[in-house]
C-alpha cells in the first residue's frame, strides 16, 4: 500500500472504519511509537524510506529523528518533507545500511522500523546493530507484515506457483 510516496500499511479499527490509506498509515506510526513512550528523545527511523514517518514522528511528539535508508533518491524526497513541513532543525537523514550502521555507539534513546526489517538480509546481525547504537534502556519497536504464498494447483495436479 503506497501513502504520501511510502510503502506502508495501514490500520483500521474494523470493516466500518472509512480512514483514507493516509491517516490508516499514520494511525500505524502513531500506534507504534507510542509504545515506545517517547519523551523529547533522540529516535531513529530504521529504513525510512521518503521521511513520512519520520516527519509524522518529529512534528506530533517533538522529538529529533534520524531516519536511515540504502537510498540515495527516497533521502533527498525525505529532506525535501522535511524542509517544506520546517523541520530540518529536528529530523535528518542519511545514507545507511541498518547492517552495518555508521553511527556511535548508545547515540539514541529508542529506534522504530517501518516495515523494513523484512528486507533484511541477516535480521540478527541488523538487530544487533540497531541495539549497538541505542543507549542503555533504549526502547526499540518494529512493525512488519509477512506475504503468504499461496500454492494452486492445476487439475493435473501441477502447481502454478
Amino acid at each position: 500500500m503506497f501513502s504520501d510516496g511510502d510503502q506502508h500499511m495501514g490500520y483500521w479499527y474494523d470493516d466500518d472504519d472509512d480512514a483514507s490509506v493516509p491517516e490508516a498509515t499514520a494511525r500505524l506510526t502513531r500506534k507504534t511509537v507510542d509504545t515506545l513512550g517517547l519523551h523529547k528523545d533522540e529516535l531513529l527511523d530504521v529504513g525510512c524510506g521518503s521521511g513520512a514517518a519520520a516527519t509524522q514522528i518529529a512534528d506530533e511528539y517533538g522529538v529529533r529523528v534520524t531516519g536511515i535508508s540504502i537510498s540515495p533518491v527516497g533521502l533527498d524526497v525525505a529532506r525535501k518533507r522535511a524542509d517544506e513541513k520546517g523541520l530540518s532543525d529536528r529530523v535528518q537523514f542519511d545514507v545507511g545500511d541498518y547492517h552495518a550502521l555508521e553511527l556511535p555507539e548508545n547515540e539514541f534513546d529508542a529506534a522504530i522500523a517501518l516495515e523494513a526489517l523484512m528486507h533484511a538480509t541477516d535480521l540478527n546481525k541488523a538487530l544487533l546493530e540497531i541495539r549497538r547504537v541505542l543507549r542503555p534502556g533504549g526502547r526499540q519497536a518494529r512493525v512488519t507484515h509477512r506475504v503468504h504464498h499461496r500454492r494452486t494447483h492445476h487439475r493435473e495436479g501441477g502447481a502454478l506457483g
